[in-house]
């Protein structure tokens, strides 16, 4: 992806970073009638994606609030309309994110849903909103752990073994049983611009 839209995605993502009861008000700045930190992983992702000019101002951030894919109705009415075929490309792996999972295949900005499963508790999404150095994706996205909430900066991978530990299933939750879906970008930046 373009150095520049990896810039934006970066500056982008980590305006959102917060904890505890910064949280709660970066929950309720980007959905102010009922966001939560526990609540907004959709909105948040869909809004690191605008301000990184990979989404249009037009896409309203609440319909990915709750957002339900599997559904034909959302994916006709909001997935395909957000997502274009067009201009992206959709992977879907069934495979339950607490086995060995292949990290390189997350790629900058993609746009992933992650499935709960007959073991999980909840969905999630988010955005891959950095590479490091050592090609490790990470995301900027909402999460709980025993510090309390967080929107933070964190490997996919802890993200992902946080989302399975079934030690914290009784507290936290857990979700990635049923795999993971990405939306990922394929037109170029000046397509985008014209």
């Amino acid at each position: 992806m373009n150095t520049i839209i990896a810039f934006l995605l970066y500056w982008s993502s980590v305006a959102y970073i917060s904890h505890g009861e910064q949280a709660f008000e970066m929950a309720h700045s980007i959905i102010p009638e009922g966001g939560k930190p526990g609540n907004i992983c959709g909105p948040l992702a869909i809004k690191i994606l605008q301000g990184a000019h990979i989404l249009s101002k037009d896409v309203n951030p609440k319909d990915f609030w709750f957002l339900v894919p599997w559904d034909e109705w959302t994916n006709e009415t909001i997935i395909e309309e957000v997502f274009k075929p067009s201009r992206f490309v959709h992977i879907r792996d069934k495979e339950s994110i607490d086995g060995m999972i292949d990290y390189s295949i997350f790629k900058l900005g993609d746009f992933v849903f992650v499935y709960s499963g007959a073991q999980g508790t909840f969905s999630h999404m988010f955005v891959v909103t950095h590479i490091d150095e050592d090609d490790v994706p990470h995301t900027v996205t909402n999460y709980q752990d025993e510090d309390g909430w967080h929107i933070e900066e964190i490997m996919i991978y802890d993200l992902f073994n946080l989302f399975t530990d079934r030690a914290n299933n009784a507290t936290f939750g857990n979700t990635g049983y049923g795999g993971i879906s990405i939306w990922r970008d394929i037109s170029d930046l000046l397509e985008r611009v014209k």
